[in-house]
Order: structure tokens, then sequence, then C-alpha cells
């Protein structure tokens, strides 16, 4: 939440200047009401979040992604290796 308010103070806009540009983006109605609880009281909706990456120019992972991520520490998971093919006629359906 404080990463959303940052990212709009960064670009110069209120909460009612973002709260339209938004609406504008998704297509329904968004207060800037509604818009300031999501930087103070809980998350955006998903709906939101791209747009609002948009116009902010914020990267989405470091909107949404915990510190660690944005600073490069987290450590990446690579692909599980495949199970290895059983011989032929050990398999359930080979006839």
């Amino acid at each position: 939440m404080q990463r959303t308010r940052e990212a709009r103070e960064s670009v110069g806009l209120s909460l009612v200047e973002i709260a339209k540009l938004l609406q504008q983006r998704v297509g329904r109605p968004i207060s800037a009401d509604s818009y300031r609880k999501w930087e103070q009281e809980s998350l955006s909706p998903h709906d939101v979040i791209v747009a609002f990456c948009d116009v902010t120019h914020t990267h989405p992972f470091k909107l949404l992604e915990h510190d660690a991520f944005v600073a490069g520490t987290v450590t990446v998971l690579h692909a599980v290796p495949r199970r290895p093919e059983l011989p032929k006629g050990n398999r359930r359906h080979d006839d």
C-alpha cells in the first residue's frame, strides 16, 4: 500500500486525478475515496493493477512483490526434471 502511494506521488497525480485515469482505463466507476482505501487500507483490485502500473510507470514486480524480490535476492526455482521413461512393456497402456 505504501508503494501504491509512492508510485502515484512520483508522477504528481492527486487522488482525484488517479481515480479518473484508472476509471477511464478499466471502464468502471472508481471514486477518489475507493482509490484512497487502496493506498491506506486494502490491496488494489486485480483489474486495476496493470492500468495503475501503466499510468504511474511502475513495474508490476516493484508494486506487488516482496522487498527481497525487488532487491534481487530471491532464489529462482528451476524446473523439476521429468520422471524417466519406463521401459516398453512396463507402461500402463502398452499392449
